[in-house]
């Protein structure tokens, strides 16, 4: 005779039932720890992710637009200047907290983060040769000389910083799909771990069900003594 069948009713029903409950336990301790996951990968989806996006973006963005700026002064007189080195400035400090940013959200990521310091390495190269080079030739009435920086050196810079922006921004798009895909799959081992351990529970609770019954036949009949 088997273990199982040496043990009495009201030992087999403590037994399903310990089944059951820990089955429960189980289930309500995984779906925590999955929806967890899920959760912390959103936020990171959100905070990181879509941020460093869209920061690198509008990074791009201002860096055309200082460019722009740099033509428009060529084709304008110094004094009136104003509203071009103005916005130079305002672009210039926005990029500079739009770098401090993606670098606090890059830290963990050693990679990125060597790329995104090898951004701010020529962004310095790309301001330097605009402030030390362009800007005096162009006070100086040399056009030709600061049009030709525009369109050489600078270009080159420019053309570089873009790259390696877009080179980023695909970076994040693919850890984007990646965590995307991590999440879907933590979903699908949940519903399976649902199914399993849910239906556990429901054929213990069946062969509870049945140890109860089977007990309850097995109890003595007592017959109600005739009234007098």
């Amino acid at each position: 005779m088997s273990v199982l069948g040496k043990l009495s009713v009201q030992a087999k029903m403590s037994l399903v039932l310990g089944v059951v409950v820990g089955a429960l336990v189980a289930l309500v301790v995984t779906a925590y720890l999955g929806l967890a996951s899920v959760a912390d990968s959103e936020r990171i989806l959100l905070r990181e992710n879509f941020g460093n996006a869209h920061d690198l973006a509008s990074f791009r963005s201002h860096q055309n637009g200082e460019r722009m700026d740099e033509f428009v002064l060529v084709e304008t007189p110094s004094g009136e200047w104003g509203p071009w080195t103005k916005d130079i400035g305002e672009r210039e400090r926005e990029v500079r907290t739009i770098l401090n940013r993606l670098e606090r959200r890059t830290t963990h990521n050693p990679l990125e983060l060597a790329k995104l310091r090898e951004l701010e390495g020529l962004r310095d190269e790309f301001l330097k040769t605009r402030q030390s080079e362009i800007l005096p030739r162009l006070r100086a009435g040399k056009l030709d000389e600061a049009r030709q920086l525009i369109l050489g050196i600078q270009m080159s810079q420019h053309l570089r910083i873009r790259a390696l922006a877009r080179e980023l921004e695909a970076s994040e798009a693919q850890e984007a799909k990646d965590r995307v895909a991590a999440a879907h799959t933590t979903v699908v081992a949940l519903m399976v771990v649902f199914s399993v351990v849910g239906g556990g529970a429901i054929v213990g609770a069946g062969l509870l069900e049945i140890y109860l019954y089977r007990a309850v036949r097995t109890l003595p009949r007592f017959s109600r003594p005739a009234l007098p």
